[in-house]
């Protein structure tokens, strides 16, 4: 089993949730279910078109402002995720966080595609039990398919528009 996580590790995901409240669903994982969820986010949180460029198409534009779109593609295909961006070479903290905390989701039993699904229910019974919606609570995040709204909250500001999503043919 590949120990990849993308953005930081399994040892800094341990620490992180060694200092937070309510992590019952990291805790009683297996670090194999740990490893697959923390990947899961990883490819979950490249999806989205980010603001400013992947640090080697950045480069690669510092080099020569009149690049070509091969050059530039060669570039962005070097580095796995989305981060680093722009200049810097640091992951930002919000970025690896929200990958544990979306890994938490899954480990949770959150799965996205039925949150998005349940986004049309407006109400639903059973018996004699009802249950309503009320949809006018943000759902931004269940709309893009991440689980954790707080992981949602640390990757807005990195979202180059509101619902910017990435393709890329290769």
């Amino acid at each position: 089993m590949a120990t990849w996580l993308g953005y930081g590790s399994l040892v800094e995901a341990n620490n992180y949730f060694a200092n937070r409240l309510h992590t019952f669903a990291w805790d009683r994982g297996s670090a194999e279910d740990r490893t697959k969820a923390c990947n899961q986010a990883f490819e979950g949180m490249n999806m989205f078109n980010y603001i400013d460029e992947k640090y080697p198409v950045q480069q690669a534009l510092n080099a020569d402002a009149d690049a070509t779109e091969a050059t530039l593609m060669a570039a962005y295909l070097t580095q796995a995720g989305e981060f680093p961006r722009g200049d810097s070479l640091v992951v930002p903290n919000e970025v690896i966080w929200a990958q544990y905390l979306w890994a938490y989701a899954l480990l949770d039993g959150r799965v996205p595609e039925e949150d998005f699904e349940q986004l049309v229910v407006t109400s639903q019974a059973y018996g004699g039990v009802r249950q309503a919606y009320n949809r006018q609570i943000a759902m931004d995040h269940i709309a893009l398919l991440i689980p954790s709204p707080q992981a949602f909250n640390y990757l807005r500001p990195w979202f180059r528009d509101d619902w910017g999503f990435c393709l890329i043919r290769v």
